[in-house]
């Protein structure tokens, strides 16, 4: 991901980063996600613009809407209700829910709203316009080793936010990492993660990032969310 070299001094001062930045949000309460002018305990799809499909999955499709009101540009994910059961993805999309429910952090992507009909269910996310950082790595092939301590930085202070509520994220990789419109970084994909006191023994993630102890099926805990970081 980043250019070789920088050895020990490439620790520190990514170590140096993440510390500046929890001493910024001590000292800044109102850091926080993303905020949104709109009234979400009104909210209706019949206010939103259906403006354009920017992904698909197994069992759904994210497309961008705008709302008619304000004028704001949101995701909305749409889940097709009878996929989601036939996959057994029910408790990955309860846990989605949940956990974004609880979270607010400047590097985590924010939550407005969930509903669902007979068919789909609806989540309405900020619109991170960036893309993701595979696609920066997959056209540049490398970070400077800069760049790559600037977002590993972000992604660490991201991760210790959420292990300090008890919550492993389990899916880490350049694919959920998108980029807002100033350069920084959110993380996106909250799927496979879980609220987690001691251990687990589920099988889940991306092959090419799953720590040994998740493959060797012996449990595991929150720290195998810095194997990923460090893959």
């Amino acid at each position: 991901m980043a250019e070789k070299g920088g050895g020990q001094n490439g620790v520190d001062q990514v170590a140096s980063a993440v510390s500046k930045m929890q001493l910024q949000q001590q000292q800044q309460p109102l850091i926080s996600g993303t905020q949104s002018a709109v009234d979400w305990q009104k909210f209706s799809l019949r206010q939103a613009e259906l403006l354009r499909t920017v992904g698909t999955g197994t069992f759904g499709r994210v497309m961008v809407i705008r709302d008619k009101t304000s004028g704001e540009y949101f995701a909305l994910k749409i889940l097709i209700i009878e996929d989601v059961m036939r996959l057994k993805q029910v408790e990955h999309v309860k846990n989605e829910k949940s956990i974004l429910k609880m979270v607010n952090h400047p590097f985590l992507v924010s939550l407005f709203w969930t509903n669902h009909d007979v068919k789909f269910l609806y989540m309405i996310f900020d619109f991170v316009c960036g893309g993701e950082i595979f696609s920066y790595l997959r056209t540049a092939g490398t970070f400077s080793n800069s760049s790559a301590q600037f977002y590993s930085a972000e992604i660490l202070t991201a991760v210790i936010y959420l292990h300090d509520l008890s919550v492993v994220y389990r899916d880490l990789k350049p694919e959920n990492l998108l980029l807002d419109t100033q350069g920084h970084l959110k993380i996106t994909d909250f799927g496979f993660a879980k609220v987690l006191k001691d251990r687990t023994y589920t099988m889940c993630g991306t092959p090419e990032y799953l720590a040994p102890e998740i493959i060797q099926g012996k449990g595991y805990n929150r720290a195998v969310d810095y194997w990923a970081l460090g893959f």
